[in-house]
């Protein structure tokens, strides 16, 4: 199933303190939440950030998965590290992170990175999926994160597309 139009949200972020900038694409809401990657790479632009996040929404119509698909994008600054550029960028978009967008790993960024960053916002990267797809007695973030990885790392194929 081909993935064609515009996406539905492009934001581009820009931390003036740090110089820190980044993008995030949100393709498309299957039920109403967008899952992707968060890649952190020193030439990063809202191109290829766009592409990403319709490769993403064309993954997960393969699978048949209830979500749409989208990517968040920071350009890496050799001054700042990955870990503190995920938590400033995911922070200027918290707003999508509580309804909209399920950030993962992607190439130059780590889960932990991420779930760090999510828990510094009192966010849980799964509890919006989870209500999205209508599961409510999964388990716990701790217990459900190995289960998460496992489906972004096939499901993503860490930026591989």
């Amino acid at each position: 199933m081909p993935v064609t139009g515009k996406p539905q949200l492009e934001i581009a972020v820009h931390h003036p303190p740090t110089g820190l900038r980044g993008f995030l694409v949100i393709q498309n809401e299957g039920c109403g939440t967008a899952l992707g990657g968060l890649r952190h790479a020193p030439s990063l632009s809202p191109a290829e950030v766009r592409r990403l996040a319709r490769t993403m929404a064309q993954k997960l119509a393969c699978y048949d998965l209830p979500y749409g698909g989208a990517t968040g994008g920071i350009v890496a600054h050799p001054k700042i590290p990955m870990e503190r550029a995920v938590r400033i960028f995911l922070g200027a978009v918290a707003p999508y992170l509580q309804t909209r967008w399920v950030a993962g790993e992607d190439l130059g960024t780590s889960w932990d990175a991420v779930v760090s960053a999510y828990g510094e916002l009192q966010l849980d990267p799964v509890e919006v999926a989870r209500r999205c797809a209508g599961i409510a007695d999964a388990p716990p973030l701790p217990q459900f994160s190995g289960v998460t990885t496992a489906i972004y790392g096939e499901v993503t194929g860490l930026g591989v597309a």
